[in-house]
């Protein structure tokens, strides 16, 4: 699904330009008067970037859950897309990869960048782009005022990490079961897949939030 890529890439450029700016982490990206509009300059960027980050999730989850087994949970709710998930993989993929693939979801479901709220969001708009009737209106733009460079570097990591994940995750299910068919156990599937190079050497990026 090439949209995945296409979403994490819009909010990971995103972020490469913020991070070129002399003043990035050092100044507050919205006067609070103005935080119940939206535009695409300073704290908008971010807006549009989180955005980005969620909806090329959701895409992830559903993209994954459907190279599994050809469908996926119509939902636009992060957290039932992530258990979907869970359930359709857990003994189709490399563990590793996949508590990976829990830990940065799980924090995006927490809004883990804002202080201010962690809003009750199922249906994944909040950051949309424009002032869609349940979208940004509602949003507590003030969390960007506590943003530092490090909390954009954490987010660029994870759209990396996103990308490469979806990579990993997509091709799995299909080679653990025709593996299973041909009457290999699912742990030596795992011994042989942890062998080859790109899975010992996924090039995820360093975090910096715990999980």
């Amino acid at each position: 699904m090439p949209y995945v890529h296409g979403f994490l890439s819009l909010a990971e450029n995103g972020l490469d330009a913020l991070l070129l700016e002399d003043d990035c982490g050092k100044k507050k990206w919205f006067d609070e008067q103005d935080k119940a509009m939206y535009d695409l300059w300073d704290g908008g960027k971010i807006v549009a970037i989180v955005f980005n980050i969620r909806h090329g999730i959701e895409l992830l989850l559903k993209n994954i859950s459907a190279k599994k087994d050809g469908v996926f949970l119509p939902s636009h709710d992060l957290g039932e897309l992530l258990l979907d998930v869970e359930n359709k993989l857990q003994d189709f993929c490399l563990d590793e990869h996949l508590a990976l693939l829990k830990g940065v979801v799980q924090r995006y479901v927490a809004w883990w960048f804002s202080t201010k709220t962690q809003p009750d969001d199922p249906m994944n708009e909040l950051a949309r782009f424009g002032q869609s009737k349940n979208g940004n209106k509602k949003l507590l733009y003030a969390f960007v005022h506590d943003l530092s460079r490090e909390n954009l570097e954490q987010m660029r990591n994870d759209c990396h990490n996103l990308k490469r994940l979806n990579d990993l995750l997509e091709g799995q299910p299909h080679w653990f079961t025709t593996m299973e068919r041909i009457g290999v156990a699912k742990e030596e599937v795992k011994t042989q897949m942890r062998s080859v190079y790109t899975i010992k050497h996924p090039g995820f990026n360093k975090y910096f939030v715990k999980n």
